[in-house]
């Protein structure tokens, strides 16, 4: 299933130069693979009060190699209407005159409002910085819970000033001269000059609050228990039979407060624990009192709490089987079941047929079924994915792009482990060899030839067993490659590319051009890489002891360099479709 649209090149979120009355959203270079003609496509969102009936930016464009391609070229929006937070462009593609670019540069440098009025600049925009969510920032949930409670519900992240700006921590974007935040109406300075230990202090005085409440109630409980129980004693000393007793608790409403209510929050309890709302269920139980065993089942939700909450951080690094094993444990087989529909619907949407249907195999219910039906869709040919930027392996070509397993390409472990993207460099019958689009991790050789390297040691061991799930791992076909004298033949899972098959697989320069997968969104030559071939150096058709490259502008380096170098890493695979 070839792809109409390829995705060549992505701009950095949210551009912004000093005094600009819009950002830059978002940006990409696209590909038309039918015409071969090349798109600009634009996100710009408005931060100002006044209504903005037109903007004009310019973008420089850029080859492969960094060089500028042309002069730069102008895009206009125009008959608009957008107030402030609004967004535009993004439905407006733009044809680019040299099929050449392969990245570029925007910058606005008009903006008409609705009252005529005209604002104009030239500088070159910079993204604005991420925030940080308020959970990384803080380190606590109650502390974040006392900020929200000190500021506002909405708040998600941590504000900062940058240059004439302010973030707030509701993700909204304001002038530095704007008390008050213009969506959530929050004071700038009591959020950028926050003191921590002030709300720490709030905090703690809360909990002993709430500490103190819940001791009051729970002394109050036990009272109002033992003062039934004398009375219920004293109705039998005195010889009242069990009806007359009963009738009078009634009478009295005692029975309802202390064996009726008790019963039903039990069970409501009960209910909330098996829907897996454990903090719900704790604070339920605990304010029961001392019916039945609600103590220990408190204690018990408490403890599911904590795995639970273990297990959802699994699942953000993508440790799915480990976090499905705390959910057995627990008995959260639902949480499974949830999750393995939201990744079935996210792999569906890439066109990975063959993973959601393993995903959903053995769940039933009316979404498992919808899902079923769209993989069905797929594979017929009667549907496409919903993101189309790639193709799923089973219809894939020569030449089409796929996505493959998990790897932490960019070296930050909190945010979890990125898709591994593929370059299809060939197809016979069921079987497709794949190589990484980008350059994986950078590592030196570690060995004179490829059978003893400890970068085939690590391919085959660590990146193999970590990078992929079982299903995935049965689906690589060991093969045997035929390695140049004196290196012996090995047998490999993962390998590199051999000089030869490079040539044959990727004959042009601009094929064999990589970037570091951890600035793949960079621009210019100095986002390009040298990456490892499996094959010696040769010089004048001797073999040396060194180890063959590719360098940045994509030249075949034959004659190598020394093994203990830092190259770039392109895993290289067969799949075997019918695994």
């Amino acid at each position: 299933m070839a792809e109409r649209y390829l995705r060549l090149y992505t701009i950095p979120q949210n551009l912004y130069a000093d005094g600009a009355p819009v950002v830059i959203a978002a940006g990409a270079l696209l590909k038309d693979t039918q015409t071969g003609r090349t798109l600009v496509q634009l996100k710009l969102k408005s931060i100002t009060d006044k209504p903005v009936k037109a903007a004009r930016v310019k973008a420089a464009l850029f080859d492969t190699a960094g060089r500028p391609v042309m002069d730069e070229i102008t895009i206009e929006y125009l008959d608009l209407s957008v107030s402030r937070d609004g967004e535009f462009g993004r439905d407006t593609p733009v044809r680019l005159p040299d099929a050449s670019a392969r990245s570029f540069v925007p910058r606005v440098t008009e903006v008409v409002f609705s009252d005529g009025s005209v604002w104009q600049g030239d500088g070159i925009p910079a993204p604005l910085p991420e925030l940080m969510p308020l959970k990384m920032a803080l380190g606590d949930d109650e502390l974040v819970k006392q900020y929200r409670l000190r500021f506002s519900d909405m708040s998600r992240e941590y504000p900062c000033a940058v240059g004439d700006l302010w973030l707030c921590s509701c993700g909204g974007i304001n002038r530095a001269d704007e008390a008050v935040c213009h969506h959530c109406s929050q004071s700038r300075d009591s959020q950028l000059n926050l003191d921590l230990t002030e709300l720490a202090d709030q905090r703690d005085q809360r909990l002993e609050l709430e500490r103190k409440r819940q001791e009051e109630l729970t002394f109050e409980q036990k009272k109002a228990t033992a003062w039934a129980r004398a009375k219920a004693k004293v109705f039998w000393r005195n010889g009242i039979i069990a009806a007359a007793c009963l009738a009078v608790l009634i009478g009295l409403g005692i029975t309802a407060k202390y064996v009726s209510i008790p019963m039903w929050n039990y069970r409501k309890a009960e209910k909330t624990l098996a829907a897996c709302d454990y903090e719900g269920a704790e604070e339920q139980f605990r304010a029961i009192g001392e019916y039945k065993d609600s103590a220990a089942r408190a204690e018990e939700a408490r403890e599911k709490g904590e795995k639970a909450k273990k297990a959802g951080d699994l699942l953000q690094i993508k440790a799915y089987e480990e976090a499905y094993r705390i959910y057995e444990e627990i008995g959260a087989t639902q949480l499974i079941e949830q999750n393995k529909l939201y990744r079935a619907e996210a792999e569906l949407q890439k066109g990975r047929t063959k993973v959601a249907r393993e995903l959903i195999d053995g769940l039933e219910g009316k979404n498992a079924e919808e899902i079923l039906s769209r993989i069905e869709a797929i594979e017929n040919g009667d549907l496409l994915p919903s993101n189309t930027a790639y193709n799923s392996l089973e219809n894939a070509q020569k030449g089409d792009q796929v996505v493959f397993g998990v790897f932490d390409q960019d070296g930050d472990e909190k945010n979890g482990k990125e898709d591994l993207e593929w370059i299809v460099l060939e197809r016979e019958d069921n079987r497709i060899l794949l190589i990484t689009k980008y350059a994986i991790t950078r590592k030196t050789f570690g060995a004179k030839d490829w059978a003893t390297s400890l970068v085939r040691k690590w391919l085959n061991e660590e990146f193999l067993q970590t990078a992929f799930s079982d299903w995935e791992r049965e689906m690589i076909a060991a093969v045997n490659l035929k390695n140049t004298y004196p290196c012996p033949t090995t047998t490999d899972m993962v390998f590199l590319l051999s000089a030869e098959e490079t040539n044959d697989y990727m004959p042009s320069l601009q094929s064999r051009r990589c970037v570091l997968a951890k600035y793949k969104d960079a621009i210019g030559i100095d986002a390009l890489c040298t990456w490892w071939l499996r094959s010696p150096g040769k010089t004048d058709g001797s073999i040396t002891t060194k180890v063959a490259y590719v360098s940045k502008d994509g030249e075949l380096i034959n004659k190598g360099t020394l093994y203990t170098t830092g190259c770039g890493i392109r895993p290289a695979v067969w799949i075997d479709l019918d695994a």
